[in-house]
């Protein structure tokens, strides 16, 4: 490899890290999380087409560009 050539060489032995084998963990600073609340039902409506054709002349007022 290129850096065997600029005279670097591999280790026999691969470099290990310090590691602590337990982390050490404080459950005094462990908030228990509130459980999620239930999720409820979505009722979505559809818009009318009255309702469609006063958003899309709101949208062409704001965004002229918009056909």
């Amino acid at each position: 490899t290129r850096l065997v050539r600029m005279g670097y060489s591999k280790r026999d032995t691969p470099i290990t890290r310090p590691n602590n084998s337990q982390p050490i963990r404080k459950p005094s600073l462990e908030i228990p999380r509130p459980s999620p609340p239930p999720e409820r039902p979505i009722i979505v409506i559809p818009p009318s087409a009255s309702d469609i054709l006063q958003l899309v002349g709101r949208l062409q007022e704001q965004f002229p560009a918009v056909p």
